[in-house]
């Protein structure tokens, strides 16, 4: 699932990372501080089958998460440097979207986005109603953010012990868009 954030906030969100790196740069809210070594994940679930996750990058080694998928969700998961997922927890900080978590989550959530940090849990649910209340759109601007910095990771999960071989999915890939280029010759001189 690929979702585009809206340009502006791939931008706050990129000029956030940016400022996250510099020491004289003005400096956001902070509600969660990620540790190095101590695991920080952040994870949208979307409807009952769509998992991704964010993990940091100093409590997750990439040859752990990146092995062998065990199961779909694995797939969804993709670690990120500290500053970035640093930087996006200071953009909910911010957004005071720490103080909106919810205690239990509703039983007509949709999407649910959970941050995990130090034993501590915090959840946003996106319920659906008409209106949009103000906390909705603040699970709206949450989610925009972490998809923005989601969809700018790359992960390269393993599907085995053997290295996946690029050459072939190319030529797969070549091959199947010829055929296909094929048939559309043929269905266009009606045959």
């Amino acid at each position: 699932m690929v979702v585009h954030a809206p340009r502006r906030i791939a931008q706050l969100l990129v000029a956030v990372c940016t400022l996250v790196g510099c020491q004289s740069g003005p400096s956001l809210a902070r509600a969660v501080t990620v540790q190095e070594g101590q695991l920080t994940r952040v994870r949208l679930l979307a409807g009952k089958s769509v998992v991704l996750a964010l993990h940091n990058a100093s409590a997750d080694p990439t040859g752990a998460l990146y092995g062998e998928a065990r199961n779909a969700q694995d797939l969804g998961r993709k670690v990120v440097d500290d500053a970035d997922l640093q930087a996006l927890l200071d953009v909910f900080a911010e957004s005071q979207l720490f103080e909106q978590s919810l205690g239990d989550l509703p039983a007509d959530a949709r999407d649910v986005m959970v941050v995990e940090n130090g034993g501590k849990r915090w959840m946003w649910a996106r319920r659906g109603l008409a209106g949009a209340p103000a906390a909705e759109q603040s699970f709206q601007n949450a989610r925009a953010y972490f998809l923005s910095l989601y969809n700018s990771s790359v992960a390269y999960h393993g599907t085995g012990s053997s290295r996946p071989n690029f050459g072939s999915e190319n030529l797969r890939a070549r091959t199947t868009a010829a055929d296909a280029r094929a048939r559309l010759e043929q269905l266009r001189r009606g045959q």
